[in-house]
């Protein structure tokens, strides 16, 4: 199997963990499916030879772990230097700005106590992922992202929306 094929097939395991995600009501369950996510599309993206987004996902995999169990401004504020850091060290252009945008909006949301808000700002972060995907020409990964977005969308609803109509 050549590389290009296993980065999809990871790829699509990591979708299986990111529907799962938001699907869940308390927020440490969603976190714990979202490293799972992370560390296969970690792997996704050093096959594919984009080192900014395969470290972020290094740096995703311990944020979320993490913030399952501390909820500190602190550690937000290190993984967001992290980010920086990382996206300075391996800049190559559009890829590494739209992935590093897109970390720093999940690590935002995955120091929030509320899973709401940890929503709203996932769903931010997953539409720049998407346009990231679709410019390193990983189909899986915009189908990843895209299923995500619509995962996070309706549980979004599920939790958020459909309770004030059924009141």
């Amino acid at each position: 199997m050549d590389a290009y094929l296993a980065s999809q097939l990871l790829a699509g395991l990591a979708l299986i963990s990111d529907a799962a995600s938001f699907q869940c009501k308390r927020r440490e369950y969603i976190l714990a499916c979202l490293v799972v996510s992370s560390g296969l599309m970690t792997a996704h993206f050093y096959l594919l030879g984009i080192y900014t987004a395969a470290t972020i996902g290094l740096l995703s995999m311990a944020r979320f772990t993490l913030s399952i169990f501390y909820v500190k401004q602190w550690l937000m504020w290190l993984f967001l230097a992290a980010t920086l850091a990382v996206a300075v060290a391996t800049y190559s252009g559009i890829l590494t700005v739209l992935s590093a945008s897109a970390t720093s909006l999940f690590t935002i949301g995955a120091f929030q106590n509320s899973d709401q808000r940890l929503r709203l700002l996932s769903i931010a972060a997953v539409c720049l992922w998407v346009v990231h995907n679709a410019l390193a020409n990983s189909i899986m990964g915009v189908v990843l992202e895209a299923s995500f977005l619509a995962s996070c969308l309706l549980g979004y609803y599920r939790f958020y929306i459909r309770p004030k109509y059924t009141e």
